[in-house]
C-alpha cells in the first residue's frame, strides 16, 4: 500500500513538473523572452529528477544568443562546448563564449576560464592569469575559486600568494575538505601560512 502511495506521489510530482515547464516555455514563446536562458539552464542541469536534455539546452542557449544577446546564455553554450554535452566539444569556441559572458559581468564565467587557463585545456598553462580569474570569481562569492586559489597559493611547497589571500583560501579548503581533496589533490593537513610581517 505505502509503494502505491509512493508511487502516485511520484508520478504526480512528475506530471507537475512537467506542466511547470510547459508553463515556462509557453510564456517564453508569448514574449517573456528573459525565460530562454532559465529554460536552457533547467535542462541543462535537468531538474527536480529528470535527466539533463543537452541537445535543448542549447537549442534555448542559442535562442537566447539570438533574440535577447542574454549574457548568461554565453556562459550555458560555453558549458556545453567545453563538455561537449549538445554539441561537439569546442574548447576554443568555449573560451570565447566564457570571455564574451565575462565581459558583460558573468563573474562565473571567470571560474571557467581560469579552470582552463590553470589545466591548460584549450589553451598554455597560465597560473598568473588563472590567479586574477579565480581571484574575480571568489570575490564574487565562488567558493571552488577559493580552492583553486589554495592550490595557487602552496604551489612547490611554497605560499604563492599575498598573505592575505593564501589565508582566505587555505581558509576555504578547510571549510571544504572533500572538495578541495578531491578537486586539486589537497593535503587537509597542511598547516596555514604563516602571517607575513613587513
Amino acid at each position: 500500500m505505502r509503494a502505491l502511495i509512493a508511487e502516485d506521489r511520484n508520478r504526480d510530482s512528475e506530471a507537475a513538473d512537467a506542466e511547470a515547464m510547459a508553463e515556462l516555455i509557453n510564456r517564453a514563446e508569448n514574449g517573456e523572452s528573459g525565460l530562454f536562458v532559465e529554460i536552457a539552464d533547467l535542462y541543462q542541469a535537468g531538474w527536480n529528477g529528470q535527466a539533463p536534455n543537452h541537445e535543448r539546452a542549447v537549442w534555448w542557449f542559442e535562442r537566447a544568443i539570438c533574440e535577447t544577446k542574454h549574457p548568461r546564455a554565453y556562459l550555458g553554450l560555453g558549458r556545453a562546448m567545453l563538455g561537449g554535452e549538445g554539441l561537439s566539444q569546442d574548447l576554443g569556441a568555449a573560451q570565447e563564449y566564457f570571455l564574451h559572458a565575462l565581459t558583460k559581468g558573468v563573474d562565473a564565467a571567470a571560474v571557467y576560464l581560469g579552470m582552463m587557463r590553470f589545466h591548460g585545456r584549450g589553451c598554455s598553462v597560465d597560473l598568473q592569469g588563472s590567479q586574477e580569474l579565480f581571484s574575480r570569481a571568489w570575490n564574487a562569492g565562488y567558493p571552488v575559486a577559493g580552492l583553486y586559489l589554495a592550490r595557487l597559493a602552496r604551489l612547490n611547497g611554497k605560499w604563492m600568494l599575498s598573505a592575505k589571500l593564501s589565508v582566505q583560501a587555505w581558509q576555504c579548503a578547510r571549510r571544504l575538505p572533500n572538495h578541495a581533496e578531491r578537486l586539486l589533490g589537497w593535503d587537509s593537513t597542511i598547516v596555514a601560512p604563516a602571517p607575513m610581517t613587513q
